[in-house]
């Protein structure tokens, strides 16, 4: 099975993106260790942990006696930095993949939106996503196979992002969304509580690399009912 993120790092994933959609402002102070964790439901111990890697990050300053603040200057980013859904409440959720599968193709959509040869192999990943443990989105990644000859499910991390920067040696470095309404395909939608066709949310992503060069195209449908798409600029 892929390689699931330890919790403190869900963690600390989570305060990112909070801290990216402005929970907390540069200069403001968390909340006390004890009630942090009371809310995120966690021992004080591992909230401890992802707080300590934000330091590490410079996302946060600790200081002896007054507690934890937002830094000035913030130059950490999320894994799941490019991941834009969140729960209805306005909270972003912490967020999860879970792989469904793995398979070698050949795609002539995705190779013409790529300009690439028809007869390009991709690597078709696909995906449950979740926040907070429940199903919101479904998704297929497609990656071509030059960008990793050899892939077993297995050795796939839990954020492709991640697997792609420290097994495949590029890092996508942003990202075009085009949101639209979709119809819900013959997968996955058990696991969303979606018909097959029903109408629902879709996202038609390019990933670009460090170099600019497009990496890969992904479809992610999701139920408009569990999460929504947010997108915040500063």
């Amino acid at each position: 099975m892929p390689e699931k993120l330890p919790l403190y790092l869900q963690i600390k994933e989570l305060l990112l993106r909070e801290l990216g959609a402005g929970k907390w402002l540069q200069g403001e102070r968390l909340p006390a260790e004890a009630v942090l964790a009371e809310q995120l439901g966690v021992a004080v111990g591992t909230l401890r942990k992802a707080l300590a890697g934000l330091e590490d990050d410079g996302m946060l300053e600790r200081r002896q006696g007054s507690g934890t603040y937002v830094a000035a200057s913030q130059a950490g980013q999320a894994i799941y930095h490019f991941f834009r859904l969140e729960n209805l409440n306005g909270k972003t959720g912490i967020p999860q993949a879970d792989v469904v599968s793995l398979e070698r193709m050949r795609h002539e959509p995705t190779a013409q939106y790529m300009q690439l040869p028809v007869t390009q192999l991709f690597w078709r990943v696909r995906r449950h996503r979740l926040l907070d443990t429940v199903v919101v989105a479904i998704e297929d990644v497609m990656l071509p196979v030059q960008r990793a000859p050899e892939l077993q499910l297995e050795q796939l991390h839990e954020s492709l992002y991640l697997h792609y920067r420290e097994q495949l040696g590029f890092w996508i470095a942003h990202v075009v969304d085009a949101v639209t309404v979709g119809a819900m395909p013959d997968w996955g939608n058990t696991a969303l509580g979606l018909s097959v066709g029903e109408a629902c949310g879709m996202v038609q992503r390019q990933s670009f690399d460090q170099y600019g060069e497009i990496a890969e195209f992904s479809l992610l449908w999701f139920n408009p009912q569990r999460a929504r798409y947010m997108a915040r600029w500063a």
